[in-house]
């Protein structure tokens, strides 16, 4: 049965209730995940351990991921406010049912059950290693099938992404993806004691990604929004694909960008430039969607994005690592070759270097 048959199908539980404070109720709560994901599923689970816990920005609430074993063999279930697992599990599914079968495409873990209102999904367990494991010990493979299967994804999800488009009934703006994805906002860095002068350079940054992501027609695809390496797992000629809860239609481009963004925010320089050659040669060989020619105003985003979040996080002692991702995201624009950007986009793209 296809990830859409089974959320067709499944009822209810009940909600699952607070989230533990003491080792006490951390083990109870996962046994409560475990019983309800049982009777999400119709077979006895049983919790192996808790995988990740985190609150989400804004006071968003809580997301709880447990991995289970059961007869249908490993499995993972999530925990989160409805609307959040609801988009994920809709996006999942959709991502599953599209590149089922096709050749180099990616893996989405096929989900067994949804219950919307305890806001918990149940899914089998990828297999394998994080991307960054991979990278890390000079995997440069495991970059390039990873770029593949990602070209993949996006080659076969045209039909999603317009009826994600006609769900929401217009295209998204890159001013959406600036409200959806970055916290917080680049004109509010004021609460996270961050010089003026740095508010003013994010803020300025996020207009001119805006005005350069704008410009610029793109074909829309299925994006995952929230794609780095930790999200990806590689399990030998097999891509797995994770957490789709910011997944949307969008450019292509983005997820490419934030790939991109990444890997230079976070490795060492030599290293990061092997895996963008790597990743970007798999990604090329199947790329349909000419994202390749759009990317650096989204890698610039994502600079833009683990900005406002190191911010937030970190506050007035990670003021310099957030200087210095703005300084990335303004190179990363600037490094488009004027008279390219012109001729791709006109007038707005000349404004981007303006106001840069």
């Amino acid at each position: 049965m296809t990830s859409a048959e089974v959320l067709a199908e499944v009822g209810g539980v009940a909600p699952m209730g607070s989230h533990p404070d003491t080792p006490d109720d951390a083990d109870a709560a996962l046994q409560a995940v475990a019983r309800s994901a049982s009777r999400l599923v119709g077979r006895a689970c049983r919790p192996l351990g808790r995988l990740a816990s985190r609150a989400l920005p804004g006071g968003g609430g809580t997301v709880l991921v447990v991995a289970l074993t059961s007869p249908y063999g490993d499995l993972v279930a999530k925990l989160a406010p409805p609307a959040v697992t609801a988009a994920g599990a809709r996006a999942q599914c959709a991502a599953e049912e599209a590149t089922s079968g096709v050749l180099g495409g990616p893996r989405v873990p096929r989900v067994l059950g949804h219950d919307p209102v305890a806001g918990l999904v149940v899914m089998e367990r990828a297999t394998g290693e994080p991307l960054a494991t991979h990278v890390a010990r000079g995997d440069l493979a495991a970059a390039t099938r990873a770029g593949r299967a990602l070209a993949v994804l996006h080659g076969t999800t045209a039909g999603v992404a317009a009826q994600l488009a006609a769900g929401s009934h217009r295209a998204p703006t890159a001013a959406d993806h600036l409200r959806d994805l970055v916290l917080p906002q680049p004109r509010q860095l004021g609460p996270c004691a961050q010089p003026r002068s740095v508010a003013r350079s994010a803020s300025e940054l996020a207009d001119a990604v805006v005005l350069a992501v704008d410009a610029v027609a793109a074909p829309l695809r299925l994006v995952h929004r929230d794609l780095h390496p930790r999200q990806v797992i590689v399990d030998g000629d097999q891509t797995w694909l994770l957490d789709w809860d910011l997944a949307a239609a969008g450019d292509p481009a983005l997820d490419v960008g934030n790939l991109l963004g990444h890997a230079r925010s976070r490795l060492a320089p030599a290293a990061a430039e092997a895996f963008v050659v790597a990743f970007l040669a798999g990604y090329r060989s199947h790329d349909t969607t000419r994202a390749l020619a759009r990317v650096a105003p989204y890698e610039a985003f994502t600079y833009l994005r683990l900005a406002c979040k190191t911010a937030r996080v970190r506050g007035p002692a990670g003021s310099p690592e957030v200087q210095r991702l703005l300084r990335r995201g303004r190179g990363a624009l600037l490094a488009v070759d004027t008279a390219a950007a012109t001729s791709m986009a006109g007038p707005p793209a000349r404004q981007v270097l303006e106001v840069l």
